[in-house]
């Protein structure tokens, strides 16, 4: 029966328009994986796999207009999966029920038929994944590694190699307008449809283990050398592959999407566009409409062979990267994004290329503030760019930072923080900050934000 409320909906419709269209649905697998979706009362937002869960990719996503739902118990079948576009496996952990061999059959039939499939992986055979995915993937003829995608610099960030930079793209829609995602000791996936590759400098470092796994860490480390057997680059980080009518996703790092660095780089994008190709809803890719709904966006620039922001090293930003993201959506990147709030530079040292330049320039001209954290030994070409464009700046000090104001343009602050912001002296994501360290951190913030009141305050921009 037709409720009065919908019938009275029908009657008001005017004729010839279309019926709204049934929101799409994603299944995540809550069974086999742990989520950390919503955050109750009893969780530890810094305990390590709560800090690195993957709300803000979920909330992109709702943002677009896809609607996540959790299956937390039972089976996935038939039934759970009717109606749904796209089901999501997060990394498979030991201390959960394996895939029976009944799920198996329903989930082959639902891509088979045309559903997507996005599976994450990880290193070597972290929380033993790898076994746990071993007859789910041969089902869907897809070859399971139990190594870690090691690189060698330029394009590693920080001392170690499991930290880096992809940017090797096959054409595909998933890696459509990518120029770099970012990987924080990832796994490595079938070569076969990769469509992110390492570098060829890069190798795969197998997994260590004992009999009994006795003296093993959960995570299954190699032993970070390249020993003989093991694979040359470039290795697949990322793969896509059509099966029957279905399309699967294979990303091999949680951590990629994790919150902490869903903002760097392009993963935030990379997630997006396997999403949109496997709900097979290309509007889904663009981000403009996730970026203007999150509000006020700060824009940290990026250099990846020399990175800061995303890099886990002594000299490296990531812990601030991290804090300031929990506060205030925070982007890194080499591309600035368009129109943001704020831009903040690490240093005044760099040279930059004539996009950026262009970027920041515009930005400034807009009456938008710029943040940099400190001076560099060398400075760059940065305040000359801005001094031939803009006009020659009135200098003042406000509370020991320096402040140029710009006759053509906005504010460029520059602070002597950068040393006491490195990652020595912050807590990373996964452990909560002392207050010397939350003191540190809320300067910093309340600046920024002083920064973007005073913008906001000002006169509408001109059209």
């Amino acid at each position: 029966m037709v409720s009065f409320a919908l019938a009275a909906i029908l009657l008001l419709a005017p004729a010839g328009r279309p019926k709204p269209s049934a929101p799409v649905r994603v299944l995540v697998d809550s069974i086999h994986a742990h989520n950390f979706l919503r955050l109750g009362p009893d969780h530890d937002p810094f305990s390590y796999h709560t800090a690195y869960g993957l709300r803000r990719a979920f909330r992109a996503l709702e943002s677009q207009g896809i609607r996540a739902q959790e299956a937390t118990s039972g089976h996935i079948d038939d039934a759970r999966l009717a109606g749904v576009r796209a089901l999501f496996i997060n990394l498979v952990s030991a201390d959960l029920p394996a895939f029976g061999v009944a799920e198996i059959a329903s989930i082959k039939r639902f891509v088979l038929r045309g559903g997507g499939l996005f599976i994450i992986t990880d290193h070597s055979n972290c929380y033993y994944h790898a076994h746990k995915l071993a007859p789910l993937m041969e089902e869907l003829g897809i070859r399971v590694t139990t190594e870690t995608a090691a690189e060698r610099g330029p394009l590693t960030l920080g001392a170690g190699n499991g930290w880096f930079v992809a940017v090797d793209f096959p054409r595909h829609p998933v890696t459509e307008g990518l120029r770099a995602i970012a990987l924080q000791t990832g796994g490595t996936v079938d070569d076969r449809w990769a469509v992110a590759r390492t570098t060829a400098r890069a190798w795969g470092d197998q997994w260590t283990s004992h009999p009994f796994g006795e003296g093993d860490t959960p995570g299954h480390y190699g032993n970070w050398k390249q020993d003989p057997g093991e694979r040359n680059g470039p290795l697949g980080v990322v793969a896509a592959r059509t099966l029957g009518k279905g399309r699967i996703v294979v990303a091999a790092d949680q951590n990629m999407l994790g919150d902490p660095y869903f903002r760097y780089a392009d993963n935030g994008r990379l997630w997006l566009n396997a999403m949109a190709w496997l709900c097979r809803e290309p509007r889904y890719a663009a981000p403009v409409a996730f970026t203007r709904a999150i509000g006020p966006r700060v824009a940290a620039y990026e250099e990846y062979r020399a990175s800061l922001w995303g890099n886990s090293g002594r000299t490296g930003l990531f812990n601030l990267f991290a804090a300031l993201g929990r506060h205030v959506p925070l982007f890194a990147a080499a591309d600035l994004p368009e129109a943001p709030d704020l831009i903040l530079f690490a240093h005044d040292g760099y040279i930059l290329p004539e996009a950026a330049a262009d970027a920041v320039v515009n930005h400034l001209r807009r009456g938008r503030p710029l943040v940099i954290l400190g001076r560099a030994k060398a400075p760059g070409s940065l305040a000359r760019t801005l001094a031939a464009r803009l006009g020659e700046p009135r200098v003042s000090d406000e509370s020991g930072n320096r402040v140029a104001t710009y006759p053509r343009g906005g504010r460029v602050v520059t602070l002597k923080a950068l040393d006491a912001l490195r990652n020595p002296r912050l807590a990373p994501p996964e452990r909560k900050p002392t207050e010397e360290q939350r003191v540190l951190v809320d300067a910093l913030l309340v600046l920024m934000r002083d920064e973007m009141a005073r913008t906001a305050a000002r006169r509408p921009e001109p059209r």
